[in-house]
C-alpha cells in the first residue's frame, strides 16, 4: 500500500465515523423528542382530567405553571401558554 492509498483510506474511515456519529446524534434527538411529546400528551391529559372535575378555580394553569417551574428550575416549557397547548394536543389526539 502506498502513502496516498493509506491516507485516502484513513480519510474515508474518519468520514465514516463522522457520518455514523451524526446519524446516531439525530436518532438520539428523535428519541428524546418522542419521549417529550408523550410526556406533554400525558400532562395535557392529566390537566384536562383535573379541569373536568370542576374542582379547580380559574388560576389553575397559573398555579401548575408556577409549581412546575419552581420544582424543575432547569426544565423549560411549563408556561401557562405551553400547558394550554399540551391540553390542546391531548384533545386533538384522544
Amino acid at each position: 500500500m502506498n502513502k496516498n492509498s493509506i491516507l485516502d483510506d484513513y480519510k474515508s474511515w474518519i468520514k465514516n465515523i463522522i457520518s455514523e456519529y451524526k446519524r446516531l446524534q439525530i436518532k438520539a434527538a428523535s428519541s428524546v423528542n418522542v419521549a417529550m411529546l408523550e410526556f406533554f400528551y400525558k400532562l395535557g391529559r392529566d390537566i384536562q382530567l383535573r379541569l373536568d372535575e370542576n374542582v379547580y378555580g380559574s388560576d389553575f394553569y397559573n398555579n401548575v405553571s408556577k409549581d412546575l417551574i419552581h420544582s424543575l428550575p432547569d426544565a423549560h416549557g411549563f408556561s401557562v401558554t405551553n400547558l394550554r397547548y399540551m391540553v390542546k394536543l391531548y384533545n386533538l389526539l384522544k
